[in-house]
């Protein structure tokens, strides 16, 4: 309403300014109070026609389902792990967990499983990985537009969002990875950690952190291998 009520103020000001060049001398230059009496004085002389128009809001939108109409191309989300078998069950992930290049926990743990040699009734078993975020692949399941064989989202939240659209769904696990927090160090690292404060505690490293002789590093364990991420935390 600000804003419309600026635009107002200028179109107002912008008639009052022509009515003013077109009855007073265009040297003059009126107070708003001086316009708005010349043109109230036009109006009530009959010498001005005007027409009140109301602009009514648009509501012909209102019920209209564009969910799928406004969805990108599936094909804008290709597969990070392409299975290869006779049975093949295309997973969407959240991209916490996988990624188009095929460099994180889940695109690694698919290529796995497809290496595995998985069987069914003598029928070999693959699974293709598809990355996207997990509101997108809300969006695309509950309008119908596209649904994979499962789906593994960011958190088990989703789900109910999922079902509250009329879309059955069935929990096969309710999570793929813990996500507990850690703290490791190298060998020489808790050593000196442990002489100058004792046990490894969340206090103690924070006492550590806040006095400047621990330099934390954090990332994604699912990321690296152990001795990768021990050698990252050495200070």
């Amino acid at each position: 309403m600000k804003r419309i009520s600026a635009i107002s103020s200028l179109l107002t000001l912008s008639v009052l300014a022509a009515c003013s060049s077109a009855v007073s001398d265009p040297a003059e230059v009126l107070t708003y109070d001086e316009a708005v009496e010349q043109v109230n004085a036009y109006v009530e002389s009959d010498k001005v026609e005007y027409t009140r128009m109301a602009h009514e809001p648009d509501n012909s939108w209102v019920g209209v389902d564009t969910s799928v109409t406004d969805l990108p191309d599936i094909e804008n989300y290709p597969l990070s792990v392409e299975g290869r078998g006779d049975i093949v069950v295309t997973i969407a992930s959240s991209t916490e967990k996988s990624h188009v290049n095929g460099d994180r926990w889940f695109d690694r743990m698919a290529e796995e499983f497809n290496d595995s040699g998985v069987t069914i009734d003598g029928r070999s078993v693959a699974v293709s990985i598809q990355p996207m975020a997990s509101g997108v692949a809300h969006e695309y399941i509950t309008s119908g537009a596209y649904i994979p064989d499962a789906v593994s989202p960011s958190n088990e939240l989703w789900l109910p969002l999922i079902e509250a659209s009329g879309v059955e769904t069935l929990m096969i696990q309710d999570r793929l990875a813990g996500n507990t927090a850690g703290i490791l160090m190298s060998d020489e690292v808790h050593a000196q950690f442990v002489e100058s404060y004792g046990a490894v505690t969340v206090e103690s490293a924070i006492d550590a952190v806040m006095a400047g002789d621990l330099t934390p590093v954090t990332e994604a364990l699912i990321e690296y291998d152990r001795d990768q991420l021990r050698g990252d935390m050495i200070d």
